[in-house]
């Protein structure tokens, strides 16, 4: 595994410094945190995020590309940290061209490439960028579950993103593009020790033990400014549907990813079609339409699990609340429609097969209090909320809810530092409780994430598992995120 990781990092930079001496381009490889998705939680994401979305995801706070182009104060901009790990998140736009500055004897001054581990690698220089992000974390079963012996696991992921503006590189108006790939190795408990159903971490690509593959690629085409765009190639559903941007931080994948939505996300994204459309300055519609249920193979080749197509939209509405409108709220309305077959759950010993399956989200947040008024400053506290609903007769789970509350700067001298409580409630479907003897299963997770430097992120967790998998031994992990920038 070692070796196909240097492998791929080899591969990789060696085309980045092609590209860098072939023409006048900007690399940036940014990261993604839509990282967990699962195939059978599609039952929900995930395993990115896996679904994050993960992630995601990346996954996860909104990016400005995913937003209504408004330029007001939103949720996302004063709330959400810096997510060093999801692809939604590194989902982003380019900027056109190096900033320049002047001194104060007015000479032009280049503005500072941004810094990271691997300096000696261009990271900006025109139209292109890029930029890699490793997480690594170490987690422990400390009690419950299915098993405590040995139960210590690491996992780790590394994201290589490219984003490119082909306005600049070829001319066409509007037009971007974003390259996505990976490898996620290791051990996490979810599977061997624990047997819970959310899945505790978001880059654990539950069914599968390690992935190493090109996730996305896609292009982006916007028109009016930027009010209406579409986005069209293989993506995560996740960065743009079924999240709440200030539970991206935490490391659960069901406050990433509604778990009640069976969108393709992260290992699992499919290709689609996506668009946005800016109503008015604080309402977005936003529609997609993407090849259900994808099981993937290595580099984006894909086999169908169930045939059909899954179309999700949603309704985003922004608002001001508070002294001159600067406790932002975001809150977003949303159905799905799967076109794919899906067995009957039940008893009986013949099963029907439904034609279609569907659901319903929602999920809000909002900032409740800044410590400074009338700045910029983004520490404050904001709370969120998550709920999904599918029908219980073809899903496992058919209700979700979600809620937290997190808190950015909430030690002094630590401003840039963010830390959140939150509850994650899965109820299982009358018909597996009925089969199966699931009933419900709770998460409560604490964590504080610590912006160490500039590359690097510290982030211990603790999470409290009840009825893990619908019937099992409450269970109680630990464990210690690490984010670097490269």
């Amino acid at each position: 595994m070692c070796r196909e990781i240097s492998n791929l990092l080899t591969v990789l930079f060696v085309l980045f410094n092609m590209l860098l001496s072939g023409c006048a381009v900007t690399t940036v490889i940014s990261s993604i945190q839509n990282e967990s998705s699962s195939l059978d939680r599609s039952t929900s994401r995930s395993s990115s995020q896996v679904i994050a979305g993960e992630q995601h995801a990346e996954i996860r706070l909104v990016n400005s590309e995913d937003s209504s182009p408004d330029e007001e104060f939103t949720a996302d901009e004063a709330m959400a940290t810096d997510d060093m790990s999801t692809a939604d998140e590194s989902e982003s736009t380019t900027e056109e061209g190096d900033e320049v500055a002047s001194d104060d004897n007015g000479e032009e001054e280049e503005e500072e490439e941004p810094t990271g581990l691997l300096q000696f690698i261009p990271h900006t220089n025109g139209p292109l960028t890029a930029k890699s992000t490793y997480t690594g974390e170490v987690y422990t079963n400390t009690r419950g579950g299915v098993n405590t012996n040995g139960a210590t696991r690491y996992r780790g992921n590394l994201d290589l993103i490219i984003n490119g503006d082909l306005e600049e590189l070829v001319g066409l108006n509007g037009t971007s593009f974003f390259v996505y790939g990976g490898d996620v190795h290791g051990q996490g408990l979810s599977n061997r020790d624990v047997g819970d159903w959310q899945i505790i971490s978001d880059i654990d690509p539950f069914p599968y033990v390690s992935v190493t593959q090109l996730h996305e690629y896609w292009l982006r085409q916007e028109f009016l400014d930027g009010d209406l765009y579409f986005k069209v190639g293989r993506q995560d559903a996740n960065a743009d549907f079924g999240f709440s941007d200030l539970a991206g931080d935490f490391i659960n994948n069901s406050f990433v990813t509604i778990p009640t939505i069976p969108f393709p996300v992260w290992p699992a994204q499919s290709l689609g079609v996506s668009g946005f459309a800016a109503l008015t300055d604080e309402l977005t519609l936003g529609v997609g339409i993407y090849e259900s249920n994808k099981l993937n193979g290595l580099w984006g080749d894909s086999v169908s699990d169930k045939q059909g197509q899954i179309a999700l939209g949603h309704l985003e509405w922004k608002t001001q609340t508070g002294p001159n409108g600067q406790l932002p709220g975001t809150w977003r309305l949303g159905a799905w429609l799967d076109s794919g077959k899906w067995n009957e759950i039940t008893t009986a010993p013949v099963s029907k097969v439904f034609g279609n399956n569907y659901g319903f989200w929602f999920s809000g947040d909002q900032l409740l209090f800044k410590e400074q008024y009338g700045t910029d400053d983004e520490q404050g506290l904001g709370v969120f909320c998550e709920i999904g609903w599918s029908p219980g007769d073809r899903n496992f789970l058919d209700q979700y809810y979600g809620a937290g509350v997190v808190y950015r700067g909430l030690l002094p001298g630590r401003d840039d530092d963010n830390c959140g409580v939150g509850l994650a409630d899965v109820q299982f479907g009358r018909q597996t409780q009925e089969r199966d003897g699931f009933i419900y299963e709770t998460v409560v997770e604490v964590f504080y994430k610590a912006q160490v430097t500039e590359n690097l992120v510290i982030q211990p967790d603790m999470q409290f598992i009840a009825n893990p998998g619908g019937n099992g031994n409450d269970a109680l992990v630990v464990g210690l995120r690490f984010e670097l920038v490269l």
